[in-house]
């Protein structure tokens, strides 16, 4: 099963909605492709496609996004601010527990989904589990630099 199966089981798991999901998914898609290209890691063609697809349509005309854009905007430059936090200590060499913490804003983005269809109770009751869904620990992000 790859990340994007897992991630998508997950999603499902936590109650959803097939909108919502879809919409998770593309900008998961999105983010690790762009992470890729500023890591010169290598991108297929067909990787490649999807992105500049999802980008100027997929994204944008998505029915979740646009029925709540207001809400979400603000949230995915969060995530944006926080990965582009990471990226640059990661560079400067400054590796640590805080800029571990950074990677994981994607799940900020999955609350705040969460919250928007299931209400603040749900959402208490059950960020945890999407917290939970960072898979990587930090000995294997330290581990990362230390063999570069």
């Amino acid at each position: 099963m790859t990340h994007e199966q897992s991630l998508h089981a997950h999603l499902i798991s936590l109650k959803l909605s097939d909108c919502s999901i879809n919409w998770l998914l593309i900008v998961w898609r999105m983010m690790q492709t762009f992470d890729d290209f500023a890591d010169h890691d290598e991108v297929t063609r067909n990787r490649l496609d999807t992105l500049i697809f999802d980008s100027f349509v997929s994204y944008a005309s998505h029915p979740f996004y646009l029925t709540h854009y207001q809400q979400l905007t603000p949230i995915c430059a969060n995530v944006f601010f926080k990965w582009k936090a990471s990226d640059t200590a990661e560079r400067a060499g400054f590796v640590s527990e805080t800029s571990f913490v950074w990677r994981a804003a994607f799940y900020d983005l999955i609350i705040a989904a969460m919250f928007i269809e299931l209400g603040k109770e749900y959402t208490t009751e059950n960020s945890h589990l999407i917290m939970s869904l960072y898979g990587e620990t930090y000995s294997d992000y330290v581990g990362e630099f230390n063999h570069a």
